[in-house]
C-alpha cells in the first residue's frame, strides 16, 4: 500500500470514528475560530514532543499525550497507551541516538477539536552511522489543557520518494 493510500485510509477511519459527514467536516473547517493559532499550537506540541524526547523527560512527554495515545512505528510495531509510547519512544531515543526533526507540511482540522498533521520525519546522526528519512502523520485532540497527541503513524516513504 502506498503512502497516499495509507493516509486516505487513516483519514477515512478517523472520519468514521468521529462520525463526521463531508458537509460537517467543511463546516468544522470554516467555523473553527482562530485557526492560525490552533495550527501554531499543534506544531508547537509536535516540536515539544521531539524536545522532551531528546531530553529524556518522561513527565514532559506524558503531558503531551492523551491517555489512549498509540504509535505505529515504521517496523509496523504498535505501541498502545501513554506509558507504552513514553517508554518506547525514550528507549528508541537512547538506543539509536541522533537528532530528530519533523517538518510539518500540512495541518488539517477534521473538527474544531481534532487535527491531522502530516510531515517529514528525519532522524540524523544515528548511533549506527545512518540517517533515516520517514513520513509521519499525527492526530491531535484539543483537551481542556490544550492540544495533545492522540495517534502517531510513522512510515517509510516509497523508494521513488526518498531524498
Amino acid at each position: 500500500m502506498n503512502v497516499s493510500t495509507t493516509r486516505l485510509f487513516a483519514g477515512l477511519a478517523l472520519i468514521a470514528a468521529l462520525g463526521l459527514a463531508p458537509h460537517e467536516r467543511a463546516d468544522a473547517q470554516a467555523s473553527a475560530p482562530n485557526r492560525a493559532a490552533d495550527e501554531a499550537a499543534v506544531k508547537a506540541v509536535i516540536q515539544a514532543f521531539l524536545d522532551t524526547r531528546e531530553k529524556n523527560d518522561t513527565a514532559g512527554l506524558g503531558a503531551l499525550l492523551t491517555p489512549d495515545v498509540d504509535q505505529q512505528q515504521t517496523s509496523g510495531v504498535m505501541r498502545s497507551g501513554r506509558d507504552a509510547v513514553i517508554s518506547g519512544s525514550l528507549s528508541t531515543q537512547r538506543e539509536t541516538g541522533g537528532t530528530r526533526t519533523i517538518s510539518v507540511d500540512t495541518v488539517r482540522f477534521v473538527s474544531a477539536d481534532v487535527a491531522i498533521a502530516d510531515g517529514r520525519y528525519d532522524s540524523l546522526g544515528r548511533a549506527d552511522g545512518t540517517d533515516q528519512h520517514m513520513l509521519t502523520s499525527m492526530v491531535l485532540r484539543r483537551e481542556p489543557s490544550g492540544w495533545k497527541i492522540a495517534a502517531i503513524r510513522n512510515m517509510l516513504p516509497p523508494p521513488a520518494a526518498t531524498r
